[in-house]
């Protein structure tokens, strides 16, 4: 298997010299902001920033799906320098508010930036000395103002705390390659020289093309989030990026959005030693309704099916799933197909410019006279979300304020054969927690000035885990037809099993160095317990670090 490697940094470098020489050539201007690139939604720090900029202030519409076009959010894309404005230094300019490699010819631009995050921590209750070290590099181009191209590459190694090599060691992969389990959202890993810490390297990319001012492709290797809150329910950016088509039309109050994506699954048992992981497919539609300023609703059709059947045969993608506007609950009926579908409902409503209320519904399998009775049946799969934000809270002008609700009802997002389920690389395409639990998020961020921060998250989770070999519904990677009491089971509540719980509170203080690559300067203090009470898990671990963060990593599950 061959590994991503930055062994050959060195032989490098003269191309980046000359590369940077180029650049300086037109050193005040920018990509050409007309073409489709992607803006991200960093979940830290800046990620309210561009919330705020999205709803607040520029009250854009359609900002459920995530990520946006930069074209539809104008200012990101211009100098967001929060620091300084103009500089003679060069060195100060490349530091605080510039891309490290910028230039734009005519009809081709393109501008390079380090990835980095070298941090070291300490985790009291195994005396242990936690480290990370990333390092990557995103490329960014434009050709004409139609086209764009994006490309990121991260190598890491890592030395963590106890609770997340739990995680790695609980969601193991099949010995198709090398490795052990699967980090949160990066992938495989494998030891690191024989040595407690892990090994493991990621990329995305992808290539978007807009013919009009109304319609983009894209074709990509990245993740996508729905919903207008911290966690989704419907389709979040939790997991491994996965190989997708994109395809978004804007028409008046609509907004239709197509994906075709192939997932992975790493932990299923391999048909052969020489075939590769286990694949499956999903076809999406989500459309928004702007309905007015201030309310916007959508609604999300999402299919999975395997990519082989139970004796081992090719099940390649059907054709009446890539019809991206086709009604896939008949389709899927007719077809015959062992897939697994869901609808989705998701809402933001503006109370004022600092307050918005939003929230989903999740529905994998209903039965309606079981509903209306409240029976508890397994076959009722639903999920629901509820949250606020408020920006500027109490007048006090940069502070942030966000409080949500997720709850999942057992045996959601899990269907008949783990294939079908709705997951990638052995996490959930929904919640991170999959199923069968309740949680309550807090979250606060206060801007001092534009480049000092405080930041403060409390998780509090109660999830019903398996026991005794029985089926509880929490994961996900089971059939729910082995429920205890089977298919037509009743009385099942959110969190029955053995209840675990989860108390996550970080606090962060963070200095943001360039806005450009979001890089910052952060130390951190984590504290969370979690697990059922015969097996409880305690981390108090303290962190530092210097690193660009333009991609959200979810630890506080």
């Amino acid at each position: 298997m061959i590994r991503p490697s930055f062994s050959g940094t060195l032989d490098a470098i003269p191309v980046i010299f000359l590369l940077t020489l180029i650049s300086l050539l037109h050193p005040d201007r920018a990509l050409a902001q007309e073409a489709p690139f992607n803006v991200f939604s960093e979940h830290q720090h800046q990620f309210y920033t561009v919330d705020q900029l999205i709803n607040s202030k520029l009250r854009l519409r359609h900002s459920a799906v995530k990520p946006m076009l930069a074209g539809k959010i104008p200012e990101v894309q211009g100098d967001t320098s929060v620091i300084v404005s103009r500089h003679n230094s060069l060195f100060v300019r490349k530091l605080l508010y510039e891309n490290l490699i910028r230039y734009q010819g005519k009809g081709f631009s393109f501008q390079i930036d380090p990835l980095f995050d070298f941090g070291a921590g300490y985790e009291l209750e195994n005396s242990k000395t936690t480290w990370v070290n990333t390092r990557g590099l995103r490329i960014e181009g434009s050709i004409g103002n139609k086209i764009a191209f994006s490309s990121s590459l991260y190598e890491n190694q890592a030395l963590l705390p106890d609770y997340i090599d739990r995680f790695i060691n609980t969601w193991t992969i099949m010995p198709v390659v090398p490795g052990v389990g699967i980090m949160p959202g990066q992938g495989i890993v494998r030891q690191h020289k024989n040595s407690d810490a892990w090994d493991y390297a990621n990329a995305t990319g992808y290539i978007s093309y807009s013919p009009s001012e109304i319609l983009n492709f894209q074709f990509g290797h990245d993740r996508h989030f729905i919903g207008h809150g911290y966690r989704s329910l419907l389709l979040s950016d939790v997991s491994f990026p996965y190989p997708y088509f994109r395809m978004q039309v804007d028409f008046g109050p609509l907004q239709y959005t197509y994906w075709l994506m192939q997932h992975t699954d790493p932990g299923a048992q391999p048909l052969s030693f020489y075939h590769s992981f286990r694949k499956k497919y999903a076809s999406m539609g989500y459309l928004n309704w702007q309905v007015s300023d201030r309310i916007q609703v959508g609604i999300l059709q999402a299919l999975v099916w395997p990519g082989d059947d139970s004796i081992g045969g090719i099940n390649p993608p059907s054709w009446q799933y890539m019809n991206p506007v086709v009604f896939m609950h008949p389709v899927h009926y007719g077809n015959g197909s062992e897939g697994n579908l869901f609808i989705g409902l998701n809402m933001q409503w503006e109370m004022s410019d600092r307050h918005f209320l939003y929230g989903q519904l999740m529905f994998d399998e209903i039965k309606v006279n079981d509903l209306l009775r409240q029976t508890g049946a397994a076959t009722n799969k639903y999920g629901g979300q509820l949250g606020m934000k408020v920006f500027d809270a109490f007048n006090f002008d940069n502070l942030y304020l966000q409080a949500e609700w997720n709850v999942v009802r057992p045996y959601t997002y899990s269907h008949i054969r783990r294939l079908s389920n709705y997951a990638h690389y052995l996490q959930p395409l929904g919640h991170p927690s999959g199923a069968n639990f309740s949680e309550v998020l807090l979250i606060a961020d206060y801007h001092f000035n534009p480049a000092w921060y405080v930041a403060g998250k409390v998780v509090f989770n109660i999830t019903g885990l398996d026991e005794d070999s029985l089926n509880y519904g929490s994961n996900i990677f089971r059939s729910y037809l082995d429920a205890p009491g089977g298919i037509d089971a009743t009385g099942i509540r959110v969190g029955w099993g053995k209840e675990s719980s989860l108390f996550h509170a970080e606090l962060a203080l963070g200095y943001l160095i360039n806005p450009k690559t979001n890089m910052k300067l952060e130390a951190k203090y984590i504290f969370r317990e979690q697990g059922p009470q015969s097996d409880r898990l305690l981390t108090n671990w303290f962190t530092v670090g210097f690193r660009t963060s333009l991609r959200n990593l979810y630890y506080d599950f």
